[in-house]
């Protein structure tokens, strides 16, 4: 009995004086980028997320938090903003943000590294120098001035940042096309204005001018502001997904490892729990009681309903049963509206399942066809089947 209490006030003392020396030590500045409006360490873009309302006065700032293929809220939103160390759209997202550029929308994009399917559409191709996540030097032997193409009083004068951050530059473009709205000292372009349809696309290749560490100060501040001040004074959405320090928090378990102090309380607890097992947890087999496998009754109701509408003779039911199936995984599994079936609905459907093109209209056009009879034959029901079941092969590969 006296050595058990011996070992845990062994244990207890251990906890605590490592948990003093962990809490007594100065917390080190996380320099990593992020660029997630909610971080605050210097490399994150909580100072210019909070300052959207000053650029942009009497006008709604949302904050958006999902994928830009999730995004449906941009009715009511002129302008779109995506600040991060790369953007790299995929097909699917690169073809939305073009429609929304040729419905008249504004895109401000700010990324040193920038590919994928949208940057190839717009001939557009960015240098890649060497980026540290160090602190910055603002020292004048050290840095790059950067200034506007502007011949407006406001824009004028040079502004500086560390030179291993502000050198990206636009290497190709098209000149057609493009506008020059700024450079670097070197005469090379750091910020372009792209024409598609009746919206403008801006592109900045230095993202660092927008993080804490730089808005901090009122020259570097001002210079950032300016920059979003090409946008027009509109509803503005800010997106905080594609993001590299993108903030989630899924469960509690994620909560506590994100922070240092909890983190080895968690492990110190998991070790203690450990030994507590090894040295007192007395080993007892106990009997194991024999489990029937379960039966799937999911399978068998199924059958049973299929049966029934097959000896009625209701084949319209049958297939309306199927149709209805159908659209429920297309709106669940890919996610899309089955409201209004068309052209357009039929290619966003072949492109996200995978089916081919030809596949996909054969199918609605079945069913549509059935749609219109007030009751189908077997032979219908059994195409229709085959049609579906084609469809489900090729969403599968």
């Amino acid at each position: 009995m006296k050595k058990k209490h011996l070992y845990i006030s062994i244990l207890i003392i251990t906890v605590v004086g490592y948990l003093l020396v962990q809490w007594a030590q100065p917390k080190p500045i996380d320099w990593s980028p992020s660029y997630s409006g909610l971080a605050k360490k210097p490399y994150g873009c909580f100072i210019t997320r909070n300052v959207l309302d000053n650029i942009f006065p009497d006008h709604p700032i949302h904050y958006r938090n999902k994928p830009i293929f999730k995004s449906r809220d941009t009715a009511s939103y002129q302008n779109e903003i995506y600040i991060n160390s790369s953007f790299s759209p995929d097909r699917y997202e690169a073809e939305i943000l073009l429609e929304r550029l040729r419905s008249g929308k504004t895109i401000f994009i700010s990324a040193h590294k920038l590919e994928g399917p949208l940057a190839d559409s717009l001939d557009l191709k960015v240098s890649r120098p060497h980026l540290f996540s160090a602190p910055a030097l603002d020292t004048k032997l050290d840095s790059l001035g950067v200034k506007f193409a502007h011949s407006k009083s406001s824009y004028q004068g040079q502004w500086y940042f560390p030179k291993m951050l502000a050198s990206s530059y636009f290497t190709d473009f098209d000149s057609s096309a493009t506008t020059i709205m700024g450079r670097n000292e070197n005469k090379e372009t750091n910020f372009i204005k792209v024409e598609e349809g009746e919206g403008e696309l801006y592109v900045h290749s230095v993202p660092y001018v927008f993080t804490n560490y730089f808005m901090r100060e009122y020259p570097s501040a001002q210079y950032a502001a300016r920059v979003l001040s090409h946008l027009p004074p509109a509803p503005t959405i800010w997106d905080e997904y594609n993001k590299d320090g993108r903030m989630i928090n899924t469960s509690p378990l994620r909560y506590v490892v994100s922070h240092p102090y909890l983190k080895w309380a968690w492990i110190t607890a998991l070790f203690g729990l450990t030994l507590f097992l090894l040295f007192r947890a007395k080993r007892r087999q106990r009997i194991i009681p024999v489990i029937k496998q379960p039966q799937n009754t999911t399978v068998e109701f199924t059958k049973t309903i299929g049966r029934l509408y097959h000896q009625n003779g209701d084949h319209k039911g049958l297939a309306s049963k199927r149709i209805r199936y159908l659209l429920e995984h297309i709106r669940e599994d890919l996610n899309l509206d089955t409201q209004n079936i068309n052209d357009e609905f039929l290619k966003h459907l072949s492109r996200r399942s995978g089916a081919d093109s030809d596949t996909v209209q054969t199918l609605f056009d079945f069913i549509d066809r059935i749609q219109h009879k007030k009751e189908i034959s077997s032979d219908h029901l059994w195409h229709l089947n085959k049609h579906i079941e084609t469809f489900y092969q090729q969403s599968s590969r």
